[in-house]
């Protein structure tokens, strides 16, 4: 069984944009054993966002994700980037806070 996948986008043979996604059974003595997918990467190349490739990507692995029987997907995202908003729209919602420090 593959336990990632790699989708792809392109507009006229050019690559414009990909998604990265994988899974695993998330063994935990204080939680239910569950299949936790992590969205590991979605990248568009900046002259073809907004055009809908992002959301395209996204709901392509969320199927994946969904075939693997997974429980809960996780994502990790700069507090800054503006593809937080984006993946607010897709129904991601902040579940752990991980703090840094510069040193």
């Amino acid at each position: 069984d593959k336990k990632s996948i790699y989708l792809i986008a392109e507009m006229d043979s050019k690559l414009v944009g990909y998604a990265y996604g994988s899974y695993k059974k998330d063994v935990n003595i204080y939680f239910q054993t569950s299949i936790r997918g992590k969205a590991n990467a979605l990248v568009v190349d900046k002259k073809f966002r907004g055009k809908g490739i992002a959301r395209a990507l996204t709901a392509e692995r969320q199927k994946w994700f969904k075939s693997k029987k997974c429980e809960y997907v996780f994502l990790t995202v700069f507090a800054t980037n503006p593809a937080v908003e984006f993946h607010k729209k897709q129904g991601y919602k902040p579940y752990v806070l991980e703090m840094g420090k510069k040193l």
